[in-house]
């Protein structure tokens, strides 16, 4: 009887443990993708795209940083628009 109860849940978890991972994979992929602004709507933090990236792009009046800019300005939720809104209060 106990196998009977155990196996589904065991397939279960198994299915919610992969798809958490695909959706990790998916947000980092998102994250450092050749888009700089498109990075910005990820929940994972940029490693490509770091503060030192975004002090360039403000610097030079970038457009991927005036999008950028105008991205985050909506979204404050995204943990790469806090870089934003750190170098644009300076």
């Amino acid at each position: 009887m106990l196998r009977v109860i155990f196996r589904p849940f065991l397939l279960i978890s198994i299915f919610i443990f992969a798809a958490c991972q695909v959706n990790i994979d998916w947000q980092e992929k998102l994250a450092n993708s050749v888009d700089p602004v498109n990075s910005l709507q990820s929940d994972a933090i940029s490693k490509t795209y770091t503060y030192e990236y975004w002090q360039v792009q403000k610097k030079n009046k970038s457009e991927a940083w005036k999008y950028a800019r105008l991205f985050c300005n909506g979204h404050p939720e995204y943990p790469n628009c806090l870089t934003i809104e750190k170098i644009n209060s300076n």
